[in-house]
């Protein structure tokens, strides 16, 4: 019961700090694969010029998440002691001025409904989807249902990046954001890279 109630507070806390603080971006990364790479490249270009928040680790549950955008690191056990200093860095990062210019936050989704969970707290200056492949298979069913989740990120997002080398082009039809483009190396992304050897 005390965890369940520490749990709802953070969230609470964490549905209040982009209402508490709208200077903040919020970037968002998804997909079966590439979160963490993808996040530590945004993190590095970004920080040349804003002051950034990005945790190394990938989120677990929509608690991590919670806890990750209010900028807190959870101990490998959660004692009443720990809960209480949480609780209290949760409400100074509220009620002080933001200690960062640019949050980049992976979200979790591993069931349906997930990223519909987020939308009723999170809206995503820009929202970053790395890949649609078998690895939620077992959460989803089909690659189908995993690429309408991963994608259902276009309806609370203001802009979409696409991986267009690994997110298929027949599930274009789940996007449903027009602000949208495309990255990656084929010849079909708008914003093209090209592989080289190091």
């Amino acid at each position: 019961m005390l965890k369940s109630y520490f749990e709802s507070k953070i969230h609470s806390y964490a549905q209040q700090y982009f209402t508490a603080h709208p200077e903040v971006t919020l970037v968002a990364v998804t997909g079966t694969i590439g979160k963490s790479s993808t996040k530590r490249a945004l993190a590095t270009v970004l920080s040349q010029a804003y002051r950034v928040r990005m945790h190394d680790q990938l989120a677990n549950t929509s608690f991590d998440v919670d806890l990750a955008l209010l900028g807190i690191e959870a101990p490998a056990k959660w004692r009443l002691k720990d809960m209480r200093l949480a609780l209290k860095a949760a409400k100074y990062q509220l009620k002080n001025p933001p200690t960062v210019d640019v949050i980049i936050q992976d979200l979790v989704v591993d069931k349906a409904g997930a990223m519909a969970h987020y939308g009723t707290y999170l809206h995503p200056t820009v929202a970053v989807v790395t890949a649609v492949t078998s690895e939620l298979l077992d959460s989803f069913g089909t690659l189908e249902a995993t690429a309408r989740e991963e994608l259902a990120v276009a309806g609370i997002a203001e802009y979409v990046l696409i991986n267009r080398d690994d997110v298929p082009g027949r599930f274009a039809n789940f996007e449903t954001n027009a602000n949208f483009n495309t990255y990656g190396s084929a010849g079909s992304a708008e914003f093209r890279v090209d592989p080289q050897d190091t």
